[in-house]
């Protein structure tokens, strides 16, 4: 027969026990929530990076753009002041080309400055 002071030892080691194993499982659930949470942070900084590095690319692109349009319309510009000294008008393929690539340009602009924003 077990004496009194046993039965309350026994039950305060079951008591113990199943504390323990509570304090166990909690641990558990903390280090999978933080795994969850540590991938759910590379998953993020690996799309800041993939942001930052495509915005500088458009960077040069748009720097590339801008050069590119500049030449065009310095030569569109010289094209058309010898055609008004010829006094003929100016080919209409060569006017709409560059009407649209102004467009562009102006396009462009309006999008890189979103960009930068």
């Amino acid at each position: 027969m077990k004496t009194t002071l046993e039965k309350v030892f026994e039950t305060l080691n079951k008591v113990e026990l199943k504390s323990e194993k509570i304090e166990l499982a909690n641990i558990k659930d903390f280090k999978a929530k933080n795994k969850t949470f540590e991938k759910s942070i590379q998953n993020f900084t690996t799309d800041i990076v993939d942001i930052v590095n495509a915005r500088e690319a458009a960077r040069k692109k748009y720097t590339n753009l801008a050069n590119d349009f500049s030449v065009l319309d310095k030569e569109y510009q010289g094209l058309r002041k010898v055609i008004m000294d010829l006094g003929v008008k100016m080919p209409e393929k060569i006017q709409s080309t560059y009407e649209i690539a102004l467009r562009l340009m102006k396009s462009s602009n309006k999008d890189y400055k979103e960009l930068v924003k």
